[in-house]
């Protein structure tokens, strides 16, 4: 089913193991060139049996997926669509965890100040002439997944997409879209993004196991201007509601002040606004 890594991450690989890096990640990484989803292949080598940091990587996906039922535009090559296996991570903030690594991995391989959005976005703050409705563009997205349990045990699938170079967008996201390679203004080399996030994966994983996340959490706030302050607006059962971002609880909820009160939001769908668009009502 796999097939031998595309000639960049192949020399990628080579510069990593001469200087002593990647370890066991080198031998759990596979390739394939075409698939319906990574997180899809991903699942199923979980419910195989394989360990912890198993990850597969492809150049096109023909069916990628997002969250809360969305399509994943993955066109050939331009950008990367890795999966990770993580065993005994059965915790809410694994996509917050995703998002630190993936991010720190970006800004190391990119040098582009990479940002993240609560709850899975990978942004960029680009110049005002962007036409970026909140000024942020999405550079990447992150897709965590629980396995179904099997002999194996249960596992997390993580599904990473970042988007390498400019491709022609779908209008629906072309407005917010878009690349590590147009923000850096040059080239930049996929193997090496791909092993950056890995390592980056690999090393929060490791003091999430240490810490119970603390760290984590304190740098995911830093990651993340929008947390705080940024005006948004997201379904209740009462109907629209709106409200000003105020951090993250230990749980990886936002916290939102709205009507004199803290709401906490775990999922769903959430509009980021420009300061215009909400009366706060003296909050």
């Amino acid at each position: 089913m796999t097939e031998p890594f595309p000639a960049d991450v192949a020399r990628a690989l080579d510069e990593r193991r001469a200087t002593g890096g990647l370890g066991s990640l080198a031998e759990r990484l596979s390739y394939v060139s075409v698939v319906s989803s990574t997180n899809d292949v991903a699942m199923e080598l979980a419910a195989e049996g394989v360990p912890d940091g198993t990850a597969v990587f492809a150049s096109r996906q023909s069916a990628g997926r997002g969250r809360l039922g969305r399509s994943w535009f993955s066109p050939s090559d331009s950008g990367l669509y890795l999966s990770v296996v993580f065993r005994d991570l059965r915790s809410a903030l694994v996509t917050l965890l995703a998002g630190v690594a993936v991010a720190e991995g970006m800004r190391a391989a990119a040098r582009v100040q990479v940002e993240l959005e609560w709850p899975n976005d990978l942004v960029v703050e680009p110049s005002l002439s962007s036409g970026a409705r909140n000024g942020r563009l999405k550079v990447g997205g992150i897709l965590s997944e629980a396995s179904t349990v099997t002999a194996a045990g249960q596992a997390i699938v993580v599904g990473i997409g970042v988007n390498l170079s400019t491709a022609a967008y779908p209008d629906e996201i072309a407005f917010r879209a878009t690349s590590l390679e147009a923000q850096a203004g040059r080239a930049v080399d996929r193997g090496v993004v791909l092993l950056e996030i890995l390592e980056s994966l690999m090393k929060w994983r490791e003091q999430f196991v240490s810490d119970g996340g603390a760290a984590m959490l304190r740098r995911w706030t830093e990651m993340s201007p929008s947390s705080r302050g940024a005006m948004v607006e997201w379904t209740a059962a009462e109907g629209q509601r709106t409200g000003v971002t105020d951090g993250v609880d230990s749980d990886g909820a936002l916290r939102v002040r709205s009507d004199g009160r803290v709401e906490r939001l775990l999922g769903g769908a959430l509009t980021w606004l420009p300061d215009r668009e909400i009366d706060q009502g003296g909050d």
